[in-house]
């Protein structure tokens, strides 16, 4: 599987003419198109399992294609993480069922992204801190270096002007989903007696795993619980109240 510069051919003419209004709309977005050759899954099946893996938080995402070509428009980074992940789901299936080899692609791809994830926790924890400023003295006195009583100084001055000098990030906590809208995608257990769920919403993709909830696998949603059972995720929010949230028909 290899991506190259999107170069137009007959059938593909016609796809683009189809979706010119959409197409058109979407280079203020800088939306870019690209062209997979795919090895073992079809264009269709493909097409599913990126639509329950890749987020399309513009909505303007276009997929297209016929037999192993597939031809994409998207925005940058959404391309970037397309040609990340296709590579890990084509691969020759061990189903034969068209709903079962999409899921089984999703697990592939939901199992990948929570390897990446230990990898970077691990890669964060063995980096050593570089131009870190050094530690604050320890004062086992009330007294500081200067006389208490006649400065209007802070005792802990000293130790707020270090603090400000260090770099501050603000964090954006992602806000908790609907749980009744949310849709189980898959179950899947990649080490033994350790499963994991993936589930969607609203183009958002959700993964279950470590008794937690994950928005698109990376960031911790606070306040919620999970359960992985066999056939269905248990979901405990700040309310304290169980959602069972099953899948909506049988594959």
């Amino acid at each position: 599987m290899f991506w190259q510069p999107f170069y137009p051919r007959r059938w593909v003419v016609l796809f683009v003419i189809f979706y010119f209004g959409g197409i058109a709309a979407t280079h203020a977005e800088e939306m870019i198109t690209r062209e997979y050759w795919l090895k073992s899954t079809d264009a269709t099946t493909m097409i599913q399992a990126l639509n329950i893996v890749i987020r399309n938080p513009t909505g303007k995402r276009i997929m297209g294609g016929q037999g192993k070509h597939l031809v994409v428009t998207d925005a940058a980074d959404q391309q970037n993480e397309i040609s990340e992940i296709i590579p890990v789901m084509d691969k020759p299936p061990t189903q034969t069922k068209p709903q079962r080899i999409v899921m089984e692609m999703v697990g592939r791809a939901g199992i990948y992204m929570h390897n990446n994830q230990k990898d970077a926790v691990l890669s964060r924890k063995n980096e050593a801190p570089t131009g870190a400023p050094p530690p604050s003295p320890v004062y086992t006195s009330g007294i500081n270096s200067y006389d208490t009583f006649k400065s209007t100084r802070s005792v802990y001055a000293e130790e707020d002007a270090k603090i400000l000098k260090q770099p501050r990030h603000i964090l954006e906590e992602p806000a908790l989903p609907s749980f009744s809208d949310l849709v189980l995608k898959g179950i899947f257990e990649p080490t033994a007696g350790k499963r994991m769920a993936l589930l969607s919403t609203g183009g958002m993709l959700y993964t279950a795993r470590d008794q937690g909830l994950f928005e698109s696998n990376r960031t911790r949603l606070k306040g919620v619980t999970s359960e992985v059972r066999n056939d269905e995720v248990i979901l405990i929010g700040p309310d304290r109240i169980p959602r069972h949230i099953k899948f909506h028909s049988t594959l």
